[in-house]
């Protein structure tokens, strides 16, 4: 079952931005996603898991509102999900997942 639609739909992220990061920027980037994760738990006393998306929303509408610019989002909000173990896709029985081959072999019919 997947998820229910936004009620607002304004709030559903939609543009996707491909970022170029160096091994240490990666590591700064994972590190603050460890370091939001904490923050986020501290101050709703859940256990939540930030994610890099999630981490560079943050920090691009905390820049934003610290320089007046609007973004429509409003407030800066925490971002993330609360943890919970996902649910695994499974395809369909007796037809391999789109481009994936069948475990035995190519060209079995």
């Amino acid at each position: 079952m997947g998820r229910r639609p936004k009620e607002d739909r304004d709030l559903v992220k939609t543009v996707t931005v491909g970022v170029k990061l160096t091994v240490a920027e990666r590591e700064a980037l994972d590190r603050l996603v460890e370091v939001r994760s904490a923050e986020l738990a501290r101050l709703t006393g859940e256990r939540i898991e930030a994610t890099a998306s999630g981490v560079l929303r943050w920090l691009m509408l905390e820049a934003a509102a610290a320089r007046g610019i609007p973004t429509g989002a409003g407030e800066a909000r925490p971002t993330g999900a609360p943890a919970r173990p996902r649910a695994t896709a499974k395809a369909p029985k007796g037809k391999p997942a789109k481009g994936r081959k069948r475990a035995g072999g190519a060209g079995r019919p």
